[in-house]
C-alpha cells in the first residue's frame, strides 16, 4: 500500500488547489456578472492555443514558450529546479524515490542559483526530496501556477507535473518539443 508517504498522498488536493487570491477574482467577476463573458473569452483563446508550443531553456535557465510569442514562464530557482529534474526524466519519478534524486536536484538548482548559500540550499533540497514532507506539493503547484499564468488549463496540463497516486509523477509534454540550450551541462 501507500504507507505514509504523504507527498504522493497529497499530491492532487495539494497541487492543483486554486490560490486564493485567484478564487477571490473569480468570485468578483461572478458577483459582477463578468463570468460568463469570461468563459466565452477563454473559451475562444483556447481555440486559437490548441498546438502545443516547443519549450526552449535558455542558457541562464529562462523558461519560454517558443510559439505562444516567446512567452517567459517565471519561477524562483527551487520550483525551476525540480522542473527541470522531471523534465529529464520523461519516464517519471516516484516521489517515495526523489531521494534518490537529491545530487542531481542539488546540481541543478546550484547552476540555477550560482550565488545561493550552500547549507539553505541543502535544507530546501532535503524538504522537497523527502517523501513525508508536503513541500514537494507546494513546488509542483508552484510549477503548475507559472504555466497557467502564460497558458490556458488545456494546454498547461501538457507542460507541468502529473500523475496519479502512488504511481511515478511526470511532464507529459513531447521531448521532441523541448530545445535545451545546455543539455551538455544538464546531462548526469
Amino acid at each position: 500500500e501507500y504507507g505514509n508517504d504523504l507527498a504522493d498522498a497529497n499530491f492532487n488536493s495539494a497541487a492543483f488547489k486554486v490560490p486564493g487570491d485567484l478564487m477571490e477574482k473569480i468570485n468578483e467577476l461572478k458577483e459582477a456578472g463578468y463570468l460568463s463573458r469570461l468563459i466565452e473569452f477563454l473559451e475562444e483563446l483556447q481555440k486559437t492555443t490548441r498546438k502545443l508550443s516547443r519549450l526552449r531553456i535558455t542558457q541562464d535557465y529562462k523558461i519560454y514558450l517558443m510559439d505562444y510569442e516567446m512567452k517567459e514562464v517565471k519561477m524562483s530557482p527551487l520550483p525551476k529546479a525540480l522542473y527541470l529534474l522531471f523534465l529529464k526524466h520523461p519516464e517519471g519519478i516516484l516521489f517515495k524515490e526523489l531521494t534518490d534524486f537529491r545530487t542531481e536536484l542539488m546540481d541543478i538548482y546550484k547552476n540555477i542559483t550560482l550565488r545561493e548559500r550552500p547549507d539553505k540550499a541543502r535544507l530546501s533540497i532535503l524538504k522537497i526530496t523527502d517523501p513525508f514532507d508536503n513541500s514537494v506539493n507546494e513546488k509542483c503547484s508552484l510549477i503548475r501556477i507559472a504555466f497557467l499564468k502564460v497558458v490556458s488549463e488545456e494546454i498547461a496540463k501538457n507542460y507541468y507535473i502529473t500523475g496519479r497516486r502512488g504511481e511515478p509523477k511526470n511532464i507529459t509534454l513531447d521531448r521532441e518539443l523541448v530545445i535545451n540550450e545546455h543539455t551538455s551541462r544538464l546531462q548526469g
